[in-house]
């Protein structure tokens, strides 16, 4: 037994804290013999054993205490058999006896333990008794039946306590089932396993109907759900009621280490929508619920840059980094996810959505130019993967947002964690001062990295964020980027051709009345220049910007000489974006209107029935035929009328002559 222990080894036992900092506060103020630990870089304590209260001493004997371990080689035949034949018994045992027999068997080893050292035999019932009723995840145990076990096994050699601690009695599972029809088990099982995730009591009501209309014979409520759970897996049930996204959810997260890596080393990002409405535009317009872009240093968890605005895109994400590189230096590498605003080609190359670009000039984006390398999250069946990025950690409702979103000064903007979870006076007309909300910001951030106790690997429970950086930031060695590099890296790129007359045209700005920004070099004038790149900041459009030839090289600066569209991307950005939710709000509605389909519409048209007054006959029927003959050089028709088939045969002849004579005398004349 040691005689010395430290504070990680006790920590966590007969009631004391689970961080070796609280063991040692209490050490302290109970005045533990100590000594100071030999040979251990960076020093420390331990403390002596005997002066630890007494219920540390009796857990740590029973947690660390050495098995005794079965000698097979045991000269003792007897024994040997006894031995064998003990634990053939066993493995012929039910899974609820061994569970029960092992119960058993971990407490007459505590017992055994206290013994050993010097313990009363009933001091030592009483204070494994008393183990088990503190003990929450585990049940309780009588002193009659740890006496009862301990005077069973203790003659013999512990290597068959457990057989023989085995309880012979086996429960009746054979009515542990109740009957159901088959038709009835796939009935239910097809409606319970669906993605909409009915309840259980439900699917059951329904069951019940049907067993009524078909004669099946069903089991009750509670045991058809022992039998459902017993005969599917909870990997099975969430595949077919979540389906793959929430299966892979039950896979165990990869524990990674920070250790190995260097402050700054790597910074992750992340956007987050407040839950709070701030008076975001001034004119006039609804508030909104901004949005803020965070970087993160993965190794310290402390929250290096920020970016707020109406929405995650480009601009913000790369303002955010520029703020990091010019306070912190250039970081080596970056993890997002694989957003539209992230995968912004002004931003990076490296990414893994949207058309990349396989012709012409490639303009390398900010982190490529900075030499960074940008990591992309992986997104499952549609969704992100959030344990991936440990700033998303960060945006937990008793974390980050409990210092912004939670702020007594919001509280009358506050529009609830979630949609189920709004509070009872909230307004979303109105919003928050603007000015207020970034100062509450501000302070939140920092709060937020003050916070000591940070349960993470480095910080054990001790430490905050602002403390590990200060401490490991220290350490390294960081590039920075001169102030003619940060104003290059203020500005976008975007390449197009020059012509003859040395003006050019940018996308930037977009179309305004079907026509764009005209830029002008008169450097270039004349000059068979073709495609270049041109850099210019997107907060001034209407302003000077800079050419540069496909190699890099700088040419010279072009003016806007026809201020036509947009002067900042930034409003262009905005109102194409207004202009696309018009038309999507606008054609919704237009789809939302009730329609009827062709066959509908046909049910519903006008039908006109036969009546007896279509069949009226008149009071005389004429047929009529006409005939061609010749007179001269022209041809004369003449119309022959006949009588009707209601006349009769001779009618008929008489007619027919009468005709002939007419015609004959027309032709005469």
């Amino acid at each position: 037994m040691k005689n010395w222990v430290t504070a990680k080894e006790i920590a966590g036992i007969g009631g004391l804290s689970k961080h070796p900092t609280n063991v040692n506060r209490l050490a302290r103020k109970e005045k533990w013999i100590f000594r100071e630990i030999q040979g251990v870089q960076g020093g420390g304590y331990e403390y002596s054993f005997s002066s630890l209260p007494l219920e540390v001493q009796t857990e740590y004997l029973l947690k660390h205490s050495e098995e005794l371990k079965v000698n097979k080689e045991n000269n003792d035949s007897n024994q040997q058999t006894m031995i064998e034949s003990a634990w053939n018994v066993l493995a012929s045992a039910t899974f609820e006896q061994e569970k029960r027999a092992e119960r058993r068997f971990q407490a007459v080893v505590k017992v055994a333990r206290l013994v050993e050292n010097k313990i009363p035999l009933m001091k030592a019932f009483e204070q494994v008794v008393a183990l088990y009723a503190t003990d929450s995840n585990d049940e309780t145990i009588s002193k009659g039946s740890l006496k009862r076990w301990w005077y069973k096994v203790k003659t013999h050699p512990q290597g068959i306590w457990l057989p023989l601690l085995l309880d012979r009695t086996e429960r009746d599972n054979s009515c542990r089932w109740a009957d159901i029809s088959d038709k009835a088990w796939a009935f239910f099982c097809a409606d319970y396993l669906r993605k909409s995730k009915p309840k259980f009591s439900v699917c059951y009501y329904r069951l019940t109907l049907a067993a009524e209309e078909n004669d099946w014979t069903i089991p009750s409520l509670s045991s058809l759900k022992r039998k459902f759970y017993n005969e599917f897996t909870e990997a099975e049930i969430a595949l077919a009621r979540g389906g793959e996204h929430e299966l892979r959810e039950l896979t165990a997260p990869q524990i990674r280490t920070v250790m190995d890596l260097e402050a700054y080393e790597i910074v992750n990002g992340d956007g987050y929508q407040h839950n709070v409405f701030v008076d975001w535009y001034e004119d006039g317009r609804p508030p909104i619920r901004p949005k803020t872009w965070f970087w993160q240093d993965v190794r310290t968890r402390r929250i290096l840059s920020y970016c707020v605005d109406d929405s995650e895109n480009g601009d913000q994400i790369r303002q955010a980094t520029l703020r990091m590189i010019k306070q912190y230096g250039i970081p080596k590498t970056i993890l997002m996810d694989n957003t539209r605003a992230a995968s912004d080609k002004q931003t990076t190359q490296q990414r893994k959505r949207g058309k990349r670009q396989t012709a012409g000039i490639k303009i390398d984006g900010m982190f490529d130019r900075l030499g960074i390398k940008v990591i992309r999250t992986l997104v499952f069946k549609g969704r992100g993967n959030g344990r991936a990025k440990p700033i998303e950690r960060a945006f937990k409702r008793d974390s980050l947002p409990a210092y912004v979103d939670g702020d007594a000064r919001l509280e009358a903007f506050f529009t609830g964690w979630s949609v189920t979870e709004k509070t009872e006076d909230y307004q979303f007309k109105k919003g928050v001062n603007k000015a207020l909300f970034l100062e509450i910001l501000e302070q939140g951030v920092r709060l937020w990295n003050d916070k000591a106790g940070r349960e993470t690997e480095l910080g054990q429970g001790i430490f905050s964020a602002d403390q590990l950086w200060a401490r490991d930031y220290a350490q390294t060695r960081q590039t920075f980027a001169t102030e003619e590099q940060l104003r290059q890296l203020m500005m976008l790129g975007e390449s197009t051709k020059v012509d003859k007359h040395g003006r050019f045209t940018l996308k930037a700005g977009y179309v305004l009345n079907n026509q764009k920004n005209v830029y002008e070099a008169q450097a270039l004038i004349g000059g068979n220049v073709g495609s270049v790149i041109v850099r210019y900041d997107p907060d001034d459009l209407h302003g000077t910007v800079h050419i540069y030839d496909q190699n890099g090289v700088y040419l010279c600066n072009g003016e806007c000489v026809e201020k036509i569209a947009f002067n900042s991307e930034e409003g262009a950005r905005v109102q194409k974006r207004l202009i696309n939710e018009q038309r999507r709000i606008t054609k919704k509605m237009v789809d939302n209107h009730e329609k009827l389909s062709e066959h509908e519409m046909a049910q519903y048209r006008k039908q006109f029935e036969q009546s007896a007054a279509d069949f009226v006959e008149p009071a005389e029927k004429q047929a009529f035929s006409w005939t061609q003959f010749a007179d001269g050089n022209t041809v004369k028709t003449i119309k022959l009328d006949h009588e009707l088939e209601t006349e009769t045969e001779e009618q008929n002849t008489l007619s027919f002559e009468q005709d002939l004579f007419n015609g004959l005398k027309q032709v005469q004349k």
